[in-house]
């Protein structure tokens, strides 16, 4: 148990935040009553909603992708710096 804590530690604080409430949730299964596994999952379960909630502010609540078959970028003409 104490494995899971150091390693749901280790990756919280190198901002895995999905990787920590893995570890703190493995944790738990062998100790369903243990605080401060449970405070760590809480703790990092809240981050990856937050990081989630940023990441799609600094996208917009809407993507705009191209229709299924579309091209990706321009199919002719010089490309600047290399076509002289």
């Amino acid at each position: 148990m104490d494995g899971h804590y150091h390693k749901g530690f280790a990756l919280f604080h190198l901002k895995d935040y999905a990787g920590a409430a893995h570890a703190f949730q493995q944790g738990l299964k062998l100790n369903p009553t243990d605080k401060t596994l449970r405070q760590g999952f809480w703790d990092a379960i809240a981050l990856v909603s937050q990081s989630r909630t940023d990441a799609q502010a600094l996208l917009g609540s809407e993507l705009t992708l191209p229709p299924a078959g579309a091209e990706a970028g321009p199919t002719s003409g010089p490309v600047p710096g290399v076509d002289a």
